[in-house]
């Protein structure tokens, strides 16, 4: 009986010790393994917001681990709660979380758990894996890994009213960029592939309002032309076929 007795009692504390007690949801949704953001603006910071759950019946100080796994060149991120903003990986402090509550937005304003995220102004995607763990039992942990994702930026055309020209588009190698007076004949003209790559080694200036550009050799696919004046910047895309 009492072999019994320690053999169940050990089986409840493993359950207890492999159960998990915290829960990620981004936009009211649980987060399972893996969720992909729409970065915006690729030449500005840009902030997204995660709820963090214990759905246990004790409170957890919650430790956050963040790793870069695959990122753009030029990209910076970093992760915020409460007054605290870390871009190291492994900080030391912790988040309280009381029992069967959730630290979000709505419950805690702006300390609750949130990332920022700049593309450096380029199109493409970044992995960023983030570890939520019980200080106090590590081993009670949940991952993320968050895809940020700037390549849409680029794929709506400039501003109707741009009046920014680009053709052929598609084209097969060869294209021209045109600008129009009413925007700087000193602005730079960039193209990236989707990684976020720029294929060129610096950025064209285009005196004369017009550009010839030729990416004959480079593979297929959609490329983004970035084009920056004084006073704006514009993101077209262009597809080679």
């Amino acid at each position: 009986m009492k072999k019994f007795l320690f053999t169940a009692l050990a089986v409840l504390m493993t359950a207890a010790v492999s159960s998990q007690s915290l829960e990620i949801l981004y936009n009211g949704q649980t987060v399972d393994g893996t969720v992909e953001i729409e970065v915006t603006e690729v030449e500005n910071f840009q902030t997204f917001y995660f709820d963090i759950a214990n759905i246990s019946s004790r409170f957890i100080d919650v430790l956050v681990k963040k790793e870069n796994l695959n990122v753009l060149d030029g990209s910076e991120n970093m992760f915020c709660f409460g007054n605290s903003c870390f871009d190291s990986e492994a900080p030391e402090e912790t988040f309280h979380i009381a029992a069967s509550d959730t630290f979000s937005y709505d419950n805690n304003g702006t300390d609750a758990f949130h990332t920022t995220y700049y593309a450096g102004g380029k199109f493409g995607k970044s992995y960023v894996k983030y570890t939520f763990s019980n200080n106090m039992m590590p081993e009670d942990s949940v991952s993320m890994i968050v895809i940020y994702n700037s390549e849409a930026a680029g794929i709506g055309q400039a501003d109707e009213n741009s009046g920014i020209t680009v053709y052929p588009n598609p084209t097969t190698g060869k294209f021209t960029v045109d600008l129009p007076e009413t925007i700087d004949g000193n602005s730079t003209v960039s193209l990236f592939d989707v990684t976020g790559k720029l294929l060129f080694p610096s950025s064209a200036t285009l005196i004369e309002k017009s550009k010839d550009f030729d990416i004959t050799n480079y593979p297929t696919g959609l490329y983004f032309i970035n084009i920056q004046d004084k006073n704006k910047n514009y993101n077209i895309k262009i597809q080679k076929n």
